[in-house]
């Protein structure tokens, strides 16, 4: 037996007004992606462009986008990206650019991303599944090849950079090194240094410790430091090191400076723990050698230098790459003629709920 259920009139067109609906809201949700918020020589920057972009950025990149200017500046620096990429095309076709090897960047993205690389034999053992495993040996590849780019755009624009500030044909004015100054003027400084002249007690002796503690009271005592150093020097219990150090923040450096930093003339340190310190010392008839210190270290300050606020003349050479590049940008934007249509960006408040993955209720 056949049921014929019969549909008015009025619900035939409520459901063809439903889809409309339906329909006119996808409508609506392409075509704002379509809007036109920046153009590049003939080419033109979309909303959807843009949500792609920050889409594709790693969680920990994603920018805060709280306000209108917050997007102004993704919006400008993926801009940058993409000047930089022609200048990176540009460079490869005339050969004045490498393509590192893919070994190599692959090694650096392991170093930095472990997690796509250690992939189990058996991965059905972690309840992993094979689409799981492409899945990561995808992400993998994606993430070497955004490096390789990454690597290549920083590359060219500092080559760049360099061969226009060389030619002349971009400068940096007076007005903009003083400026820049000011600015940045908090963090302008020079490095608080120490001169000394040191014992080290190299590791491989087992008496290394209790030498060193030794050197250190004899010191402390008031004994003549050459007599105290020619002591060990003769007994090949230790070796002499006299040298400058700058405080520019090297972790293997930090033991000596938690000691240093703020002392006065005179002052004894030690023994301190060493390792891996790259220094010239005394080799055979007097004749100067590199070497690779490790053991304890037991030294005399001979001056110490406090850090010092920069000079604007002694700061440029840290303020030129920021300003050279940013003269070069500013130059290859006039170039393409870019245009930005601020009034045509979204509203902010579409990405105040930032998630793992945002975007994906806007798109």
């Amino acid at each position: 037996m056949k049921f014929l259920f019969s549909r008015s009139p009025w619900t035939k067109v409520t459901s063809i007004l439903v889809l409309a609906g339906l329909i006119a809201a996808c409508g609506s949700i392409v075509d704002k992606d379509r809007i036109r918020i920046a153009k590049i020589g003939d080419s033109y920057i979309t909303r959807g462009d843009l949500y792609r972009h920050i889409r594709r950025m790693a969680p920990g990149e994603r920018p805060h986008i709280n306000t209108r200017g917050d997007l102004l500046t993704v919006l400008e620096s993926y801009i940058d990206q993409e000047l930089q990429k022609r200048v990176v095309a540009d460079m490869l076709t005339e050969g004045k650019l490498a393509t590192p090897p893919h070994e190599q960047i692959a090694q650096v993205f392991d170093a930095q991303h472990p997690e796509y690389s250690l992939i189990p034999e058996n991965p059905e053992q972690f309840g992993m599944t094979q689409a799981d495993v492409e899945a990561i040996q995808h992400r993998r590849e994606r993430g070497i090849e955004e490096l390789k780019q990454q690597y290549l755009r920083q590359t060219a624009v500092a080559q760049a950079v360099q061969e226009a500030a060389q030619s002349g044909a971009i400068t940096v004015s007076e007005e903009e090194y003083q400026e820049e100054y000011e600015l940045r003027k908090h963090e302008l400084y020079k490095p608080e240094r120490a001169a000394f002249r040191a014992l080290v007690f190299p590791a491989q002796s087992p008496e290394a410790g209790p030498d060193s503690a030794e050197a250190r009271k004899r010191l402390v005592r008031s004994e003549p430091w050459d007599e105290v150093a020619q002591s060990f020097v003769e007994a090949r219990k230790a070796i002499p090191l006299q040298t400058t150090l700058a405080d520019t923040g090297q972790r293997k450096f930090y033991t000596f400076w938690e000691q240093a930093s703020g002392t006065q003339k005179g002052r004894i340190l030690g023994p301190i723990i060493i390792e891996d310190w790259e220094m010239t010392i005394p080799g055979a008839e007097m004749q100067a050698q590199r070497a690779s210190l490790t053991g304890y270290l037991v030294a005399e300050i001979l001056e110490i230098t406090p850090p010092e606020q920069m000079t604007l003349e002694e700061a440029k050479p840290h303020l030129a790459p920021a300003l050279y590049y940013i003269e070069f940008m500013r130059g290859l934007r006039d170039e393409m003629d870019v245009e930005i249509y601020e009034e045509h960006l979204p509203e902010p408040s579409l990405f105040l709920d930032q998630t793992d993955d945002p975007l994906m209720d806007i798109l």
